[in-house]
């Protein structure tokens, strides 16, 4: 698998190929079983265990595409599954598998000796980070102040007059944010324009309308007119920069993060390349009794658990992972070859929140977990995220820390404490009202976040008050990087009616294991943070020197 680890198409492949190449043995393992039914009829072990090779057969043929050896493998198993049912394991019911064995035997002898087989594509999407906005306005000053606010949040803008040059341009890209203006005099071409980008695209580009109407005809329109967003003018850009931030939401954060939880190998490692092609993030678990340390090192956005595991049911664990209160609004989807919708309906009463049926294609797989994610990225965003920097709050951000703390004491590894505060804040919101105050820390949440690594903790810890836990550094690389934090944020000009300005901020900086208590770790980089400012401000500080 290692040749393949940067090209998740071929490593599909692979899979898929090694599936085949499986098939005979697989024959096998089933005419051995059927053998042991000639001899021993009332074995009800013989008939779970050919059952459960049946199942996976069922599951993994479809996924693979190979429709027939799915059909063949159900057939089958609905034989068995009838017997285990009534608990008639007679020999008559042996000898009514003799039929369709033969046909899925022929069937894996097909595939196998067949070099025709055709790998269903795995989708591709653009990169994230390479998402512009398009902004279309009639208004110059509006569209210049609008590109200009925007970029301070770290957006790529690109300005048009005219729908044609949107489309030029738009149609080159594809991909990207719409940003209209939903008067605009040019608007009859710009219908015909922007109906050919979503056939064009193969995700179509989420599009937010500006307009000064406020009627529920106009926004009505917008929502037909497949509109994600509608805004009043004068644009509260704050709130703009926010939608912008759910609408992008994966090239503004980490990849939507989804644990894999099936005990086979070769399907969740072929479903974790299908979520690599798409750009998430994935972690596959072959074994459910393994499953609670994964859970709270890689924190999914999102869990794909399969049904019917040896040794433990998909539902009892799921009652599991229900009782850690941590875990509580994590999705859960099952995906499972299960047909029965009874079944299916009680193993949702159960914690599920979702079920994907075996085979499912790439397409569907990619876009319902993207959907389920998203949605509950959002909401948990709502719990643990500062509203204004959608940075972690404060109370979050003591429960990461202390958690942290016991990791690196587990590990024997090192961090450091950021504790920042904006000099001077006041002033600025005195002097330039409050907006501009909130301008000013959310761009210092968006450095921050542009600045730091993904695995990095940051906060809004109160008001003008950050809060950064740095993982794996030692003093002195603490002390460079959060000196680079505070010279590139006092870089940083702010225009406000022809006035221009700066802002500083000081920083104090504790480490661990120096001090080995989350609250000894505040109070050091809290006190640190004190001694910067007494000291003038615009300067970083670290505890213990």
């Amino acid at each position: 698998m290692s040749d393949f680890v940067n090209n998740p198409q071929s490593a599909a492949q692979y899979i898929r190929q090694k599936f085949i190449d499986q098939l005979p043995q697989k024959i096998k393992q089933i005419e051995k079983l059927i053998e042991q039914l000639a001899e021993n009829p009332e074995s009800e072990n013989v008939w779970v265990d050919l059952r459960e090779i049946l199942h996976k057969l069922k599951g993994s043929g479809g996924t693979f595409g190979l429709l027939t050896l799915s059909e063949a493998s159900k057939e089958m198993e609905a034989l068995l599954l009838e017997a285990i049912h009534h608990g008639d394991f007679s020999g008559t019911k042996k000898k009514e598998l003799e039929k369709p064995f033969q046909k899925l035997q022929g069937i894996c002898q097909e595939i196998f000796g067949s070099h025709l087989a055709h790998m269903p594509d795995l989708i591709s999407v653009p990169s994230p980070e390479q998402i512009p906005i398009f902004l279309l306005e009639e208004d110059p000053q509006l569209m210049e102040d609008l590109s200009s606010q925007l970029s301070c949040f770290g957006y790529e803008v690109k300005t048009f007059q005219t729908f044609q040059s949107l489309w030029d341009s738009a149609k080159k890209n594809k991909s990207g944010v719409l940003l209209l203006d939903a008067l605009h005099t040019d608007w009859a071409k710009g219908q015909k324009h922007i109906s050919s980008l979503k056939t064009l695209l193969p995700e179509s580009m989420p599009i937010i309308f500006l307009s000064t109407r406020d009627d529920l005809q106009a926004r009505l329109e917008a929502v037909r007119f497949g509109g994600d967003a509608y805004f009043v003018k004068p644009i509260d850009v704050l709130s703009l920069v926010d939608r912008l931030d759910q609408l992008t939401l994966r090239s503004q954060g980490d990849p939507f993060r989804v644990l894999i939880m099936d005990d086979n190998q070769e399907e969740s490692t072929y479903y974790a390349l299908v979520l690599k092609e798409a750009g998430l993030s994935s972690l596959a678990v072959n074994d459910p009794f393994e499953i609670m340390k994964p859970m709270t090192q890689f924190r999914p956005d999102l869990i794909l658990m399969d049904l019917n595991m040896p040794g433990l049911h998909g539902t009892e664990l799921v009652s599991l992972i229900r009782q850690n209160d941590s875990f509580l609004g994590i999705p859960i989807i099952y995906l499972s070859a299960e047909s029965n919708h009874d079944k299916q309906a009680a193993a949702m009463l159960k914690g599920g929140d979702g079920f994907l049926s075996k085979p499912v294609s790439a397409n569907q797989l990619v876009s319902s977990i993207i959907s389920w994610a998203r949605r509950s990225r959002i909401l948990r965003r709502q719990l643990v995220k500062d509203g204004l920097t959608g940075l972690f709050n404060h109370n979050y951000f003591i429960s990461l820390l202390e958690g942290e703390v016991e990791r690196a004491r587990r590990y024997a590894s090192s961090f450091a404490l950021f504790m920042m505060d904006i000099d001077q804040f006041k002033m600025v919101n005195d002097t330039y009202g409050h907006p501009v105050g909130d301008r000013v820390i959310k761009k210092l949440a968006r450095i921050l976040q542009q600045r730091l690594r993904r695995n990095d903790i940051i906060s809004r810890y109160g008001g003008e008050e950050f809060a950064v836990v740095l993982i794996h550094v030692e003093e002195q690389q603490a002390l460079r990087v959060c000196n680079e934090i505070r010279e590139t944020f006092s870089n940083v000009v702010y225009e406000v009616k022809d006035k221009k300005f700066h802002v500083t901020l000081s920083g104090g900086i504790s480490i661990f294991p120096r001090w080995t208590k989350p609250s000894a770790l505040i109070e050091a980089a809290d006190q640190a943070l004190y001694q910067a400012k007494k000291q003038g401000g615009n300067q970083v500080v670290l505890a213990g020197c």
